[in-house]
């Protein structure tokens, strides 16, 4: 199989930590290597964000919790967080491995995300 850079997640606002849907879901039959992710502020006040990567749950899409988390944030008003992951990046290898994101307040962050394809 080849491999393709790519946009693994358009951007998008992120939910608040009411949401129980992934920004991201790795398909069957691939993997996805995360390289680069950035997260903006565009509301007029602090927002904590958090990002979980969380494994496949016996086939199933697992849950976002405490022990998941790889960045809790504070991003100020107008604020850019860029995170680049070292290669090979972020490997999502299995079927429903997944990224979660949560701002404390809902919709005012928003996320975008890039990598590779195989």
């Amino acid at each position: 199989m080849a491999f393709d850079y790519d946009v693994l997640i358009e951007i998008r606002t992120v939910p608040n930590s009411d949401s129980t849907s992934p920004v991201f879901i790795q398909g069957g039959g691939q993997k996805s290597y995360l390289r680069t992710i950035m997260m903006h502020n565009t509301s007029v006040g602090v927002v904590n964000i958090k990002l979980h990567r969380v494994p496949n749950d016996s086939g199933s899409v697992g849950i976002a919790h405490s022990l998941n988390v790889f960045v809790n944030e504070d991003l100020t008003p107008g604020e850019t967080l860029l995170i680049e992951i070292t290669s090979p990046g972020m490997v999502f290898r299995q079927a429903n491995d997944s990224l979660f994101a949560y701002a404390s307040v809902d919709n005012v962050v928003t996320i975008q995300a890039y990598g590779g394809v195989e």
